[in-house]
């Protein structure tokens, strides 16, 4: 059975939960902000946990260029929108790569930052078939770090980040995420 409501049972179960919060004017406002948040969320959305994983970047050589979260909208589905949030911690590699430069101009200073993807549906005649499709930048069209990967494992997804110029796309390294 799916964990659903409908809007008016989730306005119900917010004011019952809720109405001890207007003895006063920030109860009332903290109150009128929970409902506004719910509307405009969906109710699905507040009741169905967000995914965690850590995520770990690689150059070509196998050292590590970043690790960190991230934190998804939904849960992974079959097919559909992926959408997101990540906060990385940059590492300092020993080797200088073309990989490892490209990454940290790309990256920047920004250590969080939304992203959004896709899932394929599974492909019968393909069986490598990568079906997540993460872009870390979304919105920047001229450049781009972004991760073809698929399930290895009930928690684990690895894949190859690429960086995207407007000369091409180049392979970076490796990916992985692990489910918290």
């Amino acid at each position: 059975m799916e964990n659903t409501r409908t809007a008016e049972s989730c306005f119900i179960h917010a004011t019952k939960r809720s109405m001890w919060l207007l003895t006063d004017m920030r109860g009332f406002l903290s109150f009128v902000l929970g409902l506004v948040i719910l509307a405009s969320a969906g109710c699905q959305e507040v009741l169905n946990p967000a995914e965690i994983f850590t995520v770990t970047f690689k150059d070509k050589l196998g050292q590590e260029l970043a690790t960190g979260a991230v934190t998804l909208a939904r849960p992974l589905s079959v097919e559909g929108e992926i959408a997101g949030h990540f906060v990385l911690q940059m590492k300092h590699p020993v080797t200088v790569t073309p990989e490892n430069t490209w990454f940290y101009k790309l990256f920047g200073d920004r250590t969080d930052g939304r992203l959004d993807g896709s899932v394929s549906p599974p492909s019968a005649t393909d069986p490598a078939w990568p079906p997540y499709h993460i872009n870390f930048m979304p919105g920047v069209s001229d450049a781009n770090v972004s991760v073809s990967a698929k399930p290895t494992s009930a928690k684990q997804i690895d894949g190859t980040w690429s960086y995207d110029l407007f000369a091409g796309g180049f392979t970076g390294g490796s990916f992985v995420a692990t489910r918290k």
